[in-house]
């Protein structure tokens, strides 16, 4: 059969309307994944060191989710490299391979990193650096950490205040600038409502080692504490404490349903790594940057077992939060070390300057039991 030349026609324009039609299709698929792809490629990216897998321990738990829900509300891609050691060429690898994703702020929430990496930030310039630790300032890092010493500082109030038999225990891995700060604030804070007790320290040696810490309780039963803090990167301690009947003062995320949990000392790291994201720092000279806050800005706090406490000591605790929010200085007036050095004159006032770079003794009262 033959086919007229109006039928011929109208076939040509049928498949020209296909082809245009088709073509079209194609344009908007194509331009609707490239405006997908600009704008993905338009977000911020943030770049993340850790010295284990984000879930494996207390410490890089937190630091991940903190900063994972501050970049959420400000928008930002969040790469992480997991299990980097802080010895070694690996943190560099790990550092370049971030900065070649377009990571423009990379965060190395352990001091190990810095110390490797001192002299290789400067080869990105456009990159904005950030290490955990206020001891040291580096030029173009900003150096952030929370003021811990404040809660445990309401800690000893709450500890001093609670012991029977005047025998505190205080378990921490070693002595370190971050770690002589919260058993000196500590060690004020039992002292300002029980003069007369002790506080007998033991050092571990790691910041996550479950035997050691297992050993440390035994020591600290062995000499009677009736009341056990502890700063370290596990809830080793908390869980034997329990099972002792011990009642203890929990650290970060300890298990607060535990029966003889009197407290817990939390922080906020999502509103820390917010105020960090929208540069909310201290200028310091050569070019370095510090972030330090605590109790007055919310990223540190004490919560006490309610159920557990009293009313007259609840308020007492709470009275002394008070006074730190309105600026009181926990580490002022006349203060000794254990070895009887004078550190602070009566009316005097130790600088925060001192305390993030200087504090390595400890304060009169913290007696040493066991070491490793």
């Amino acid at each position: 059969m033959r086919i007229s030349s109006d039928q011929q026609i109208e076939r040509r324009e049928l498949r020209l309307i296909i082809c245009v039609t088709v073509a079209l299709l194609m344009v908007i698929v194509v331009s609707i994944v490239q405006f997908r792809n600009g704008v993905h490629e338009g977000r911020e990216i943030v770049g993340m060191l850790l010295p284990e897998g984000r879930e494996e321990t207390v410490w890089s738990r937190m630091q991940y989710r903190g900063l994972q829900r501050a970049c959420e509300q400000m928008g930002y891609d969040l790469l992480v490299r997991e299990n980097i050691k802080t010895e070694g060429g690996e943190c560099r690898q790990a550092v370049r391979e971030l900065a070649h994703k377009g990571a423009r702020s990379i965060f190395l929430p352990s001091q190990g990193y810095m110390m490797q990496l001192q002299d290789y930030v400067q080869q990105y310039p456009r990159v904005h650096f950030f290490t955990n630790g206020v001891d040291k300032q580096v030029p173009r890092v900003t150096a952030y950490s929370l003021r811990y010493y404040e809660p445990r500082y309401l800690a000893g109030i709450l500890a001093g205040l609670h012991t029977q038999n005047g025998r505190i225990g205080y378990i921490a891995p070693m002595q370190c600038l971050e770690i002589n700060r919260g058993i000196n604030a500590f060690v004020l804070g039992v002292h300002r409502v029980n003069p007369l007790s002790r506080v007998m320290v033991c050092w571990t040696g790691s910041w996550n080692n479950p035997t050691l810490e297992r050993e440390s309780m035994y020591r600290m039963r062995n000499e009677q504490v009736d009341v056990i803090a502890y700063h370290l990167d596990d809830s080793t301690v908390a869980d034997t404490a329990e099972q002792f009947g011990i009642d203890y003062i929990g650290c970060y995320e300890a298990d607060a349903s535990h029966e003889h949990c009197l407290g817990v000392i939390e922080a906020d790291w999502e509103k820390a790594y917010l105020d960090l994201l929208q540069g909310n720092v201290k200028q310091e000279a050569f070019g370095a940057s510090t972030y330090w806050s605590g109790l007055a800005h919310d990223t540190v706090s004490f919560s006490m077992r309610e159920e557990r406490i009293s009313e007259a000591v609840r308020e007492q605790v709470a009275l002394a939060a008070e006074e730190l929010r309105k600026g009181r200085i926990i580490f002022s007036g006349e203060i000794r070390d254990n070895q009887g050095i004078l550190r602070s004159e009566p009316g005097e006032s130790i600088s925060t300057k001192y305390m993030q770079t200087e504090m390595n003794w400890l304060v009169e009262g913290v007696e040493v039991v066991g070491s490793k």
